[in-house]
């Protein structure tokens, strides 16, 4: 009967120690991904913002997933894998339209001492694509600017409530440098967004969008691309239809610098920089127009969009 204790206590002893190193490995491997993902953020810091960074393509892109989230999960940033690889995300404000329909967030990236700015777009692009239209209005901020109604108004719910936001965080954080970024519809409420910041004296800001769809005429790319001090990053990938609607033979058009990810959206693969002046380059997307999937929409930056936002929207 000893003998039998003693080869139990033994079994025991074994699994505890297996179990001790299995985590003392895993806690091992956490920290040094949470090292690398800290030398990779110090590598933003130091990278010119007027140059497509990849580790800041992957970060924001991330940060446009998190956007899609319960605003519950938004402000305890409990968005899964994005929100574990890049943690820090303080002072975080949800900004909903009055329909909650549209939506976004404000937040401190302490790692980075920056203010974030991200928009939620749309992951039923089959059905947004259908009920799309191609009307334009008056932007009363530049002469002979033109812009998509529909995307307009949605900004325009939005304004009000992200000027409070964002007033708050730029008192607390004077210095800080600014990102802003938007996925789908919410890259095209990003650029009302930056042409807001452009109106209010603010123009030194590190801008990506990702699956940007057009949203006004060429007098609107002029004045993005006139007053900025740093490049928009407008991200493509491969054959995501929703960067070509509404149509440039509506008089719609894209502001400049596309960077392009044909075939795989793996930010370790390669990109194609595209023209730094005409946003319409014809050996980027362009190439793609009749000939799209939408499954390419929801792959951005090697990220998983329906994936990711499917385990934080419940």
């Amino acid at each position: 009967m000893m003998n039998k204790v003693l080869v139990f206590l033994a079994i025991l002893v074994l699994i505890q120690g297996y179990q001790l190193t299995r985590e003392i490995k895993e806690t091992v491997k956490d920290q040094q991904i949470v090292i690398q993902d800290i030398q990779n953020q110090e590598k933003i810091v130091k990278d010119v913002a007027n140059e497509y960074d990849q580790e800041t393509g992957k970060m924001l892109a991330a940060f446009t997933q998190a956007a899609y989230c319960l605003p519950k999960k938004i402000t305890k940033w409990k968005c899964g894998k994005p929100c574990k690889k890049y943690q820090g995300m303080q002072e975080i404000t949800v900004i909903q339209s009055a329909n909650k329909v549209n939506k976004g967030f404000t937040g401190y990236y302490e790692p980075l001492d920056a203010i974030i700015i991200s928009w939620k777009g749309t992951i039923k692009i089959r059905q947004w694509l259908e009920d799309f239209d191609y009307f334009k209005t008056a932007y009363p901020y530049c002469d002979g600017c033109e812009v998509h109604k529909g995307f307009w108004q949605g900004w325009e719910g939005l304004q009000s409530y992200f000027w409070l936001a964002f007033n708050k965080l730029r008192e607390a954080h004077p210095e800080s440098k600014i990102y802003l970024t938007g996925h789908s519809l919410g890259a095209a409420l990003s650029v009302f967004n930056a042409m807001d910041l452009i109106e209010n004296g603010i123009t030194d800001f590190v801008w990506y969008n990702f699956g940007q769809p057009r949203i006004g005429n060429q007098a609107v790319v002029d004045y993005i691309q006139n007053n900025l001090t740093n490049r928009l990053m407008r991200v493509t990938h491969h054959k995501d239809p929703v960067p070509h609607v509404p149509p440039k033979s509506f008089g719609f058009f894209h502001p400049a610098q596309e960077i392009f990810y044909d075939k795989s959206s793996d930010p370790s693969k390669s990109h194609t920089l595209c023209s730094t002046t005409n946003g319409e380059d014809p050996t980027c997307s362009d190439k793609y127009k009749l000939d799209t999937n939408v499954v390419d929409h929801v792959f951005y930056e090697g990220w998983d969009y329906v994936y990711n936002i499917g385990l934080c929207i419940i």
